[in-house]
C-alpha cells in the first residue's frame, strides 16, 4: 500500500504498519491500554470533525473581532 511503512523501535522489535500522518499509542505499546487510548483518540478526532461539518469552521472563542475601525477625519482647515 502507498503511504505505509514498517515502523520499528530502538530494540529492532517490529511496530504494526500505520500511515506516517498518524501516530498511535498502540505503535509503541501493544498494552491493552494503548489500544483503549487510541480509540478514545479516534472518537474524539471523529467528534470533533463532525462538529466542524455540522457547524462549519471553529471559531475562537469570541466571535466578535477583537479590532473596531474608527475612521478619523482630520480637518483640512485649521482651527
Amino acid at each position: 500500500m502507498l503511504g505505509m511503512t514498517d515502523k520499528f523501535d530502538d530494540n529492532g522489535l517490529k511496530k504494526k504498519k500505520i500511515d506516517g500522518s498518524l501516530c498511535l499509542n498502540s505503535t509503541y505499546s501493544d498494552t491493552i491500554e494503548a489500544a483503549v487510548l487510541d480509540l478514545e483518540e479516534l472518537i474524539c478526532r471523529v467528534k470533533w470533525l463532525q462538529r466542524i461539518l455540522d457547524f462549519g469552521t471553529p471559531l475562537p472563542d469570541t466571535s466578535k473581532s477583537s479590532w473596531k475601525f474608527i475612521e478619523h477625519r482630520s480637518s483640512s482647515i485649521p482651527k
